[in-house]
């Protein structure tokens, strides 16, 4: 994945229902948007660029432990694993219980929720959300319905 430098929000890399691969694979130092315009600078910034090269997630850059979303809980020890340059996250079912914010009363809680499932979720250290991101993502072949997501929200969110 390629960024430019940012300021003001976290990149989230999240799955929802499935499991998916972030494949890496070698950039040319060129690193621009197809639309920039002949004559922008870009620049890579090393804090935001992750090829999923090493032998483990590089936890420097990524929270190990993000806040769960809703009804989302988050394992990344047990469902996100780097493997031949490729980051593969998984949804497990593992039943459990948490408090989980209810959006429909204004943000009361509801307590000792009975949730059933875990997933893993990278979230960027690095702040920002101006500039150019990139990423290489295979869903899943077998629930096509499934979804996932790879964006920027507020800074909001942080991690536990």
């Amino acid at each position: 994945m390629r960024y430019k430098t940012n300021k003001y929000a976290t990149v989230i890399l999240n799955v929802a229902l499935t499991c998916f691969t972030f494949v890496s694979y070698s950039y040319a130092e060129d690193v621009h948007p197809l639309n920039a315009l002949d004559g922008e600078n870009w620049q890579l910034d090393p804090s935001r660029s992750d090829e999923f090269n090493g032998t483990s997630i590089d936890y420097n850059k990524w929270i190990k432990a993000p806040k769960h979303v809703q009804t989302w809980s988050w394992d990344n020890d047990n469902n996100a694993k780097l493997s031949n340059g490729q980051l593969s996250i998984q949804m497990t079912y593992s039943p459990h219980s948490r408090n989980i914010s209810n959006a429909c009363s204004q943000g009361d809680s509801i307590p000792n929720s009975a949730l059933y499932f875990k997933s893993a979720m990278l979230q960027s250290k690095a702040a920002g959300t101006i500039g150019y991101y990139e990423a290489r993502i295979l869903g899943s072949k077998k629930f096509l319905g499934f979804s996932l997501l790879f964006g920027c929200i507020a800074s909001s969110m942080t991690h536990n």
